[in-house]
């Protein structure tokens, strides 16, 4: 099955867009969207926060498929994950997390936050921008409706 596109996934996340009648009403969702998609990623970006201060550098680990399973990563962990990935022959695993520790160590954590979502097919680390981390979003959703 193919994955869908980023505007076929705003649209089932934010199913009411496509719905809206007039430039103002759309405008109006898109504004109550992104609101809520804020407040969200200001809860995330506080559990950031405290894995960053308890474990230093590092990932908040985020699970779509079973979102209990979220967690902070540390850096030290990718580290080792790595050994083993190279151990074992896993050259596919091993250049992920060759990626994710570079952007670990190259991240600016006063400006931004580094998420790995991970569903049951792939993992991509995002980082969101703490001055408006719903910018993304919104501009998705801007696309989405034109």
């Amino acid at each position: 099955m193919a994955r869908p596109s980023r505007p076929e996934l705003i649209r089932k996340f934010f199913p009411g867009l496509g719905d809206t009648g007039s430039g103002g009403e759309t405008e109006a969702a898109i504004e109550i969207n992104t609101r809520a998609a804020e407040a969200v990623l200001a809860d995330l970006i506080q559990l950031f926060d405290e894995g960053l201060q308890d474990y230093g550098p590092g990932v908040l680990c985020l699970n779509l498929a079973n979102p209990k399973a979220s967690h902070y990563t540390a850096l030290s962990t990718f580290c080792e994950d790595l050994l083993d990935a190279e151990r074992y022959a896993d050259y596919e695993t091993a250049g992920f997390l060759k990626d994710v520790i570079t952007q670990v160590r190259l991240a600016d954590f006063q400006t931004h936050v580094l998420m790995l979502l991970a569903d049951r097919s792939c993992q991509s680390l995002l980082p969101v921008p703490r001055s408006f981390p719903a910018e993304q979003i919104r501009r998705l959703q801007q696309e989405a409706t034109l």
